[in-house]
């Protein structure tokens, strides 16, 4: 699947073949046949990746995630326009309808041929009862039968594969659209909703939805399956068979409100399991620090309670369903129990092995559905919380993106500020910028300075449209690009950072290099810029991840740039070469807003904007800005001030460096000097190996090792023990049933024993099935 992903996205694939899926006939897809040659090709020898076929564009993540994306947008529209609630349930059956419509048909059929089981059966007993039999009936029942399996089969089979096709489908739909709302989130919205919240949206709810198709169809087949087991019931039983349905309706009735409580601890469970990904998120985010400070204990500890609170839930559920499985194995026993005993009293149907066995498969046909509905419940439950999840991501507010326009007619005006305020909370009376006037010509190059929080980068958010806007108007003609300051750096290679995306030009690849004083970092690497990064850029310095996302922004060749603070994680003269090199030479036609704090470039720029308290105090030159004698001059004075004593810091420190290394011996430096040249000489080996190398994978059987170290570590020899010695006594209790109603009618023993036995033996039965369902339970709690 991943590769059919990748394949899907580019055409590095191309010449690949597709899955023998889109070519195969009607009965080569009937009979699941166009899979032959892959299992042919795994059992001569094991599969790699590139043996795997690859799925049709009608199959791609990205056109299902168009088609939901299409139809999310016009649903928006339309609920707006009647003001009536969303529903993202109504949106992937209306996306989807044709896929449901056709895994339901299969389900449909599925359903009749399992009802029709027990006439059958029915007409099978009733013959081999019959003095002179007609062949050609017997043949005609043997045809039936296997016309009934076979449709069975199919029809589950194709249910089956329709419902998982469609749900990888859906799956890959919500993925898609939950990563571009991702993108698109206002600041209120990502308030709402934190990184391990949104991970966890396709994680475990896109996931799970993706199972809910062969579900839903459950939801709805399994009642009529019962329904039509009913009907059986009284065209057997006649009106011996009404008694029965007290106990049906009662059982019925007992799911609700344990469904509800399901529904509850569902919800509880999705709460706790959220707090405990965003906590470790962060945990994991901020590893060196926690190690720098030794709070390892502290925070192993935190997430420990976070991930106890939400055992208790996950423990609460799964007990609850072991519960469930009493009345699944009851309310077969209870209802033959009493449609039997009322039978024998109304005297409504002979007690025969006809009808008794004919009642007997029908309950079978019932236990299914009976069995099913609580979990089908519990599912429908989980669903609808997955989905209302997803649902109050997708409506949130997004980032009010202007489309890219040119600058008005004869105007050179690239940013255009007029009495704007803007606040993060949409609030007038907290506002982070206020009175926000500003007109930025082609080609300008402006200096925003002041001190910290005074609303620098917030004016950057704001002409990105990161802050909401209370009042004025905001215009930017052109394309942006932002450079952070903080850097952001995925995983891959140099080169994959600084393209992000984009097609690859050598001319202006280079020059994003040269110009951000790269060349060498690339140079002295064995990899050049092929060098792989670790994750947020670990084997990288600050200063290189900075240089990174600068070379990144200046290949995007934008129109506007916006820099905040670019040069804080480099040294002096990097700065300077950065500045002069890039931000003067190679962006001489753009338009830059530069925030900075080196006070020494501000005499190059075309205009300084002085922030205080969110607002633009003063604007000007450099020269006018110093003779005003406000707080421009008090800002150079203390940068000048700390300059000074830096200067008389650093000119101390190499004194006494230079003091230690008189009393080092010659020898010594020796040395050191073969040390560096040595470790010069092998960073320059070709044969280096990269940061991230192929996995190595095993391959043939495992055998029992899995299973044993799955008990080993859980401690879950006794419920294991307890788990198979509870089956084989289910089983068993279960088989005594059937053998006794079938030896009953053999000796014509009274209705009133043969209804008892039964009875008891089912009885039994069930407390082993309550039994088993515990031990599984704690056997999976103890594991996880």
């Amino acid at each position: 699947s991943v590769r059919a992903r990748v394949c899907s996205w580019g055409s590095s694939c191309a010449s690949m073949h597709d899955s023998e899926l889109y070519r195969a006939g009607l009965l080569s897809q009937l009979a699941f046949s166009w899979l032959n040659p892959l299992l042919r090709l795994g059992r001569s020898k094991a599969l790699e990746l590139a043996d795997v076929p690859l799925i049709a564009s009608e199959d791609c993540a990205r056109r299902a995630s168009r088609r939901f994306s299409e139809a999310w947008s016009r649903h928006r529209q339309e609920e707006a326009e009647s003001r009536r609630p969303n529903s993202l349930a109504l949106v992937l059956c209306r996306c989807f309808l044709r896929e449901i419509m056709i895994a339901g048909l299969y389900a449909f059929m599925r359903t009749l041929a399992i009802a029709a089981s027990p006439l059958l059966l029915f007409a099978f007993v009733r013959y081999s009862y019959q003095e002179e039999r007609d062949h050609r009936v017997g043949l005609s029942l043997v045809g039936c039968l296997l016309a009934i399996k076979l449709v069975e089969s199919l029809s589950q089979r194709h249910w089956f594969f329709d419902s998982r096709r469609t749900g990888m489908r859906i799956r890959s739909a919500l993925v898609a659209v939950i990563f571009q709302k991702q993108l698109k989130l206002s600041s209120q919205g990502r308030r709402n909703h934190s990184t391990g919240e949104i991970v966890n949206y396709i994680a475990v709810d896109a996931y799970r939805l993706g199972d809910a198709l062969g579900w839903f169809h459950e939801a709805w087949s399994s009642p009529l399956q019962l329904a039509l087991a009913v009907a059986t019931l009284f065209w057997a039983l006649r009106l011996g068979a009404l008694p029965g349905l007290v106990p049906l309706i009662i059982f019925g009735f007992l799911n609700v409100p344990f469904a509800r409580l399901l529904q509850g601890y569902q919800a509880k469970f999705m709460v706790a399991q959220d707090d405990r990904l965003r906590s470790t998120s962060e945990v994991l985010n901020s590893m060196k620090i926690i190690k720098l400070q030794s709070l390892e204990d502290k925070f192993r500890t935190m997430v420990e309670s976070l991930r106890d609170a939400e055992f208790t839930w996950l423990r609460e559920t799964q007990i609850k369903k072991a519960y469930g499985a009493v009345m699944y194995w009851m309310s077969p026993t209870v209802v033959s129990a009493v449609m039997y005993t009322a039978t024998a009293i109304l005297g409504s149907a002979p007690l025969n092995a006809t009808t008794l066995f004919t009642v007997l498969a029908t309950l079978r046909v019932m236990a299914e559905p009976v069995k099913f509905l609580p979990e089908i419940l519990t599912m429908m439950i989980q669903y609808k919380v997955s989905l209302d999840r997803i649902e109050k991501f997708l409506i949130e507010d997004e980032i009010k993106e202007g489309a890219e326009k040119g600058p008005p007619h004869n105007s050179h005006v690239k940013v255009h500020v007029q009495d704007a305020n803007f606040s993060w909370n949409a609030s007038a009376a907290d506002l982070t910028l206020r009175n926000i006037d500003l007109s930025i010509n082609q080609g300008e190059k402006v200096a925003v300075c002041g001190a910290v929080g005074s609303g620098k980068s917030s004016l950057l958010y704001a002409l990105l449209r990161e802050i909401p806007r209370t009042s004025g108007s905001v215009e930017v003609f052109g394309s942006l690009a932002y450079v952070s300051q903080n850097s952001w750096i995925q995983s891959g290679t140099v080169r994959d950072n600084i393209l992000f995306g984009k097609p690859y030009d050598k001319a202006l690849y280079e020059k994003a290099i040269r110009f951000c004083a790269l060349d060498k970092d690339i140079e002295s690497s064995n990899h050049g810029d092929l060098t792989e990064i670790g994750q947020r850029g670990l084997n990288l310095s600050g200063g290189q991840k900075q240089r990174i996302q600068l070379a990144r922004a200046v290949y995007n060749d934008a129109d506007i740039y916006l820099l905040d603070d670019p040069f804080s994680a480099v040294d002096a003269h990097t700065a300077a070469i950065l500045f002069y090199d890039c931000v003067m030479a190679a962006l001489s036609c753009k338009t830059v807003v530069l925030v900075t704090h080196q006070v020494e470039f501000l005499t190059e720029t075309n205009r300084i904007l002085v922030m205080e308290g969110g607002q633009v105090k003063q604007q000007g030159k450099y020269a006018d800005l110093l003779e005003s004698g406000t707080a421009f001059e008090k800002l150079v004075s203390a940068h000048q001030s700390s300059v000074t004593a830096l200067d008389i810091a650093s000119q101390q420190n190499r004194v006494q460096g230079q003091q230690v290394l008189d009393d080092i011996t010659m020898p010594g430096a020796l040395v050191a000097t073969r040390q560096t040249s040595e470790i010069e000489v092998s960073t320059k080996d070709p044969s280096v190996a990269q940061l991230t190398e192929v996995e190595e994978r095993g391959i043939g059987n495992l055998g029992w090792k899995p299973y044993k170290d799955y008990i080993q570590v859980s401690k879950g020899i006794l419920p294991l023990c307890g788990m198979a010695a509870t089956q084989v006594l289910f089983t068993g209790f279960q088989i005594m049933s059937t053998y006794w109603l079938a030896v009953a009618v053999q000796l014509n023993v009274s209705s009133a024993l043969l209804v008892g036995a039964y009875s008891g033996l089912s009885i039994f039965s069930c407390c082993f099935a309550f039994l088993r369902s515990l031990f599984a339970a704690t056997l999976g709690l103890k594991a996880s």
